[in-house]
C-alpha cells in the first residue's frame, strides 16, 4: 500500500489496506490501495487501477451494499479500453469505516446522517487520488452510486467530461409516493428509531440469500463469495435514517433548478426488470434533462453491470459508442 500525505498508516487500519481475493480476480492485483481520512474522522478505502498509456480516467461509484472487489470485471473492461479507474468504498460500506458501531449487532445496517457526506467523501477521493491522473475525467455510477454521480454532476458541473449512470437511484420501487416515504421515515426518526431497520430490511442471512438484482446466477454467486470470505464487507438492510436521507436527496436532484445545472453529456442505462429502483422515474428524469441520453435494457435486472454476457456485450457496445461521440 502506498503512503501519501494526509493518509493513515497501514498499521492502524488493517484490514482495509488490502483487497479481498477469492480467485479468478487477478485484475485486483493491479489495484493501488490507499486509506484516506475524512475531516469528520471516517477512514475510506480507495484504489486506483492504471493501464499503460491511459486515455482518460473514470471515477467509479458503487451502489448501496457494494464494495471495490465486486467491480473487478467492470474495472477490467475499463482497463482494456485504456482508462484509469479511481474507486472507493463509501463510508458505512465495504471495508471503509462503519457509520454505526462496527463491533455491535448494528454493523450491517445502512446509516448516514446526510447524503451530502457521500458527496464530501467523493470530493476527498477525487482531490487525493484522481485530480492529477490523465484527463479527460469521466464518472460511472451504479444505483446509489448513479444517484450520487448525478448529484455531483449538478454540484460540480465542470469536473467531468462524460457520465454513465447504471440504473441510478432516482425513485424507489415502492407503492408509496416519494413524499409519503419521506414523511413516514421522518416520523420514525422522531420516535427515536433512526438506526432501526426500515420495512423488509434485515441482516444478511448466508443460509438463505435472495437474488433480486441480476439474471446471471454465476455473477451473483461470485459477489456472495466475497461476503463469505470477508464478512466485514457486508452491508445489508437500510435504516429509517438512510431511507429518509435517500428520499430527501432524490427529491433534491430532481428539482428543476438542479437539473438545469446538469451540462455533462450523460448516458443513463435503465433496466427493464428492475426490482430495486424505479425505471419509470429514470425515464421521467431523462425526459426533463437535455444532456441525458436514455438507453433501455429491457431484459436486464437492476445490476446491469453484473448481468448476462449477452446484456453486458450490449451495454459495452453502447458505452463505446457513447464515449466515441464528441462532447
Amino acid at each position: 500500500m502506498k503512503k501519501i500525505p494526509g493518509t493513515v498508516d497501514a498499521v492502524d487500519v488493517d484490514p482495509i489496506t488490502r483487497l479481498v481475493r477469492i480467485g479468478g480476480d487477478e485484475v485486483l492485483e493491479r489495484g493501488d490501495v490507499v486509506v484516506l481520512e475524512t475531516p469528520d474522522g471516517y477512514r475510506l478505502r480507495s484504489a486506483v487501477f492504471q493501464p499503460k498509456k491511459p486515455i482518460g480516467t473514470f471515477l467509479l461509484l458503487h451502489g448501496y451494499t457494494e464494495f471495490i472487489e465486486k467491480y473487478g470485471e467492470v474495472i477490467e473492461e475499463l482497463l482494456n479500453r485504456k482508462y484509469a479507474i479511481v474507486t472507493f468504498d463509501w463510508r458505512g460500506q465495504g471495508l471503509s469505516d462503519r457509520t454505526l458501531d462496527a463491533t455491535s449487532s448494528r454493523h450491517q445496517r445502512g446509516y448516514v446522517e446526510d447524503f451530502s457526506h457521500y458527496v464530501d467523501d467523493a470530493d476527498l477521493v477525487y482531490q487525493a487520488r484522481m485530480k492529477d491522473l490523465p484527463t479527460p475525467h469521466h464518472i460511472l455510477g451504479h444505483s446509489m452510486g448513479g444517484h450520487m454521480a448525478l448529484r455531483i454532476l449538478e454540484e460540480r458541473p465542470y469536473r467531468f467530461d462524460k457520465a454513465i449512470l447504471s440504473a441510478p437511484m432516482v425513485g424507489f420501487k415502492v407503492n408509496l409516493p416519494l413524499p409519503a416515504v419521506i414523511q413516514l421515515a421522518r416520523a420514525m426518526i422522531t420516535m427515536g428509531r433512526a438506526d432501526e431497520y426500515a420495512p423488509e430490511s434485515t441482516d444478511f442471512n448466508p443460509d438463505d440469500p435472495i437474488n433480486l438484482v441480476t439474471s446471471d446466477q454465476e455473477r451473483w454467486q461470485r459477489s456472495l463469495e466475497y461476503w463469505l470470505e470477508e464478512p466485514r464487507l457486508v452491508t445489508h438492510g437500510i435504516t429509517w435514517q438512510w431511507l429518509y436521507e435517500a428520499g430527501r436527496s432524490m427529491r433534491r436532484v430532481a428539482r428543476a433548478d438542479r437539473l438545469a445545472r446538469l451540462i455533462t453529456p450523460t448516458l443513463l442505462a435503465s433496466a427493464g426488470n428492475d426490482l430495486i429502483v424505479s425505471s419509470e422515474a429514470q425515464v421521467e428524469l431523462a425526459q426533463r434533462s437535455y444532456p441525458i441520453t436514455l438507453s433501455r435494457f429491457p431484459n436486464a435486472m437492476h445490476e446491469i453491470l453484473m448481468e448476462t454476457d449477452e446484456i453486458l456485450f450490449d451495454f459495452w457496445q453502447r458505452f463505446d459508442g457513447f464515449m466515441a461521440k464528441q462532447s
